[in-house]
């Protein structure tokens, strides 16, 4: 059975963010895995990004 994309965009629109950023990076792994492609592991940072710390740097 075959899923086409159209089928899964209404799933993947009711994800945050953060998941939508997770399936992209599971996706990638498996397309890496089945091409044999090597892939290094990214090391999570100690603090969560917070995009309030940079509002206004650029003024």
């Amino acid at each position: 059975m075959s899923t086409s994309i159209a089928e899964l965009l209404p799933s993947i629109s009711a994800l945050s963010h953060a998941d939508k950023f997770r399936l992209v990076q599971l996706v990638l792994a498996q397309l890496a895995q089945e091409n044999d492609v090597e892939v290094e592991e990214i090391q999570q940072s100690a603090a969560p990004f917070n995009p309030q710390l940079f509002f206004g740097v650029t003024h």
